[in-house]
């Protein structure tokens, strides 16, 4: 990354904790674990001590993801924490329903299939997988009709990760928590034809976390309306520093005694 700004090392030149969660990344025939964005702290697979049913592409459901990070990493890093998680039980085949758990471990013990939906590549098949992302290809010939039951599928798993996200960690680790929802592309076949383009969710602890994006052009509800909304994904980095930015001011002027000057 060299000197190129980013946004794990705008928080980190800022005093934060730095966490990078990527639950699907497994060591494997000509890959390496990659942090090329230099966080200070990680989470891969292997780290989560997962031994519960093969859910979907990621392997390990979110929800355990999430709720191990929240009660036995964070609390061991010094606060305030950037936190950058790649979270994977939305992500295609969509193979089934999950529904969450009453607690995060007791995937561990739930029943089901420990064989997961992509076997282990060999040195051969990662390369030859590899090199086919460079051919040239029409859309025809990479559109695909659903499968029935994928697009309800798909949206349950979307909803089985808005649920986990919420359940954990919006009870806190008692104090302010700002959270950033968004998917790295549209899903294929479900949604073949259409743009690239994905929505922003900013969900908070606080109220007053969301405002400064409020006035930024933010809305409320889950579907954004009108073209004039977009945001460019380089636009993102600079708007979440101004409205976090702007959050910290008003919080430090509304714990100012009055007649004081700050």
């Amino acid at each position: 990354v060299g000197t190129l700004p980013t946004l794990p090392g705008a928080f980190d030149e800022r005093g934060y904790s730095t966490l990078l969660v990527k639950p699907a990344d497994r060591e494997r025939p000509g890959v390496a674990l990659d942090n090329s964005f230099r966080f200070e702290h990680t989470v891969f697979a292997d780290d989560l001590d997962y031994v519960g049913p093969v859910i979907g592409w990621g392997q390990i459901p979110d929800q355990y993801t999430l709720g191990f990070v929240h009660e036995r990493v964070i609390p061991e890093i010094d606060p305030p924490v950037f936190g950058f998680f790649h979270l994977a039980t939305s992500h295609m085949p969509w193979p089934g329903s999950p529904k969450l758990e009453p607690h995060w471990e007791d995937w561990n013990f739930a029943a089901g299939s420990k064989r997961p939906v992509f076997v282990q590549r060999t040195t051969e098949s990662e390369l030859a997988m590899r090199l086919s992302r460079f051919k040239r290809r029409t859309r025809e010939a990479t559109e695909r009709p659903p499968q029935p039951g994928q697009p309800g599928r798909y949206v349950d798993t979307v909803l089985f990760d808005l649920q986990a996200i919420a359940e954990t960690h919006l009870g806190g680790p008692g104090r302010p928590t700002l959270i950033v929802i968004y998917g790295d592309h549209q899903p294929p076949i479900v949604a073949d034809g259409t743009d690239a383009d994905v929505p922003i969710h900013l969900v908070a602890s606080d109220p007053e976390l969301l405002q400064a994006f409020l006035d930024q052009g933010f809305m409320a509800g889950l579907r954004p309306t009108g073209d004039d909304h977009r945001v460019a994904h380089e636009d993102l980095f600079p708007m979440l520093i101004r409205g976090l930015a702007a959050a910290g001011k008003s919080a430090q002027a509304q714990s100012q005694p009055a007649g004081s000057a700050p």
